[in-house]
């Protein structure tokens, strides 16, 4: 092999080297992106239940979680724009189900009750009542039909659960609206189940939560996976067991 030929070869190889590392790098680069999930939850709920959620499904695919704290509005872009990946605890709605893909089954049941003061349960004997109430609402929060249509109530926006408690106690609103599964056991947690309970009316619903996933995130590749973690804590009663250790703790 003449000189010149040999420099080219050694030249060839060591483009072909630099090339092979690069493309190993953007593969490792990407393979590390994979196993990583990005999520996000509100800035005064960092150890809360949805925290929680997502820990363990990160957990049971053996990938590492980062959370960063941001309000509801915000999640809802972020997911929009695959800031995040993941989010949980979202209603399905038509406008949502065409931005996020709504991984099934659902991983939890919950059913929202109106409360009161003990001495004012039977202030609301049929729906109509709310309409000379003021009520305590979760902002951003989605109930049913009627109630999130109705313009002639007066509704308070409270920042959560905890904060709707403490407007009912201090009389700033007459009820407030929230699941029953959380309600109850913090409320129970607090000593107050003989102060504030479920009053006469209610009204029959049921409301599925759902994981949703970005998709623009690289997650939609781990969509299957993801499904069978779901189903399995739902058969499992998992979520179940999560939701109950938070309120009791």
């Amino acid at each position: 092999m003449s000189l010149l030929l040999k420099e080219k070869y050694n030249s060839f190889l060591s483009q072909a080297i630099v090339c092979l590392a690069l493309l190993f790098l953007a593969f490792t680069s990407s393979a590390n992106h994979l196993k990583q999930i990005k999520s996000a939850v509100a800035p005064e709920f960092v150890n809360g239940l949805h925290a929680k959620y997502l820990a363990y499904i990160a957990d049971k695919l053996e990938m590492s979680l980062v959370i960063n704290q941001m309000p509801f509005a915000r999640r809802l872009q972020e997911m929009r724009t695959g800031g995040i990946d993941i989010m949980v605890g979202l209603v399905k709605t038509d406008s949502r189900e065409d931005e996020f893909y709504y991984l099934q089954p659902s991983y939890e049941s919950l059913s929202f009750k109106f409360y009161s003061l003990k001495e004012n349960r039977a202030l609301i004997s049929e729906y109509s009542d709310l309409a000379n109430l003021v009520v305590g609402i979760n902002r951003h929060s989605v109930y049913f039909e009627q109630f999130d249509k109705d313009n002639s109530i007066v509704k308070v926006n409270a920042s959560g659960l905890e904060n709707n408690i403490q407007l009912l106690l201090k009389k700033r609103v007459d009820v407030f609206i929230h699941y029953q599964q959380s309600t109850e056991p913090l409320l129970a947690k607090l000593g107050l189940t003989d102060q504030i309970v479920a009053t006469e009316f209610q009204v029959d619903n049921l409301v599925e939560h759902y994981v949703t996933i970005s998709k623009k995130s690289p997650l939609v590749n781990y969509r299957e996976q993801i499904e069978k973690v779901i189903a399995d804590g739902v058969v499992s009663n998992d979520f179940l067991k999560i939701r109950l250790a938070h309120y009791q703790k």
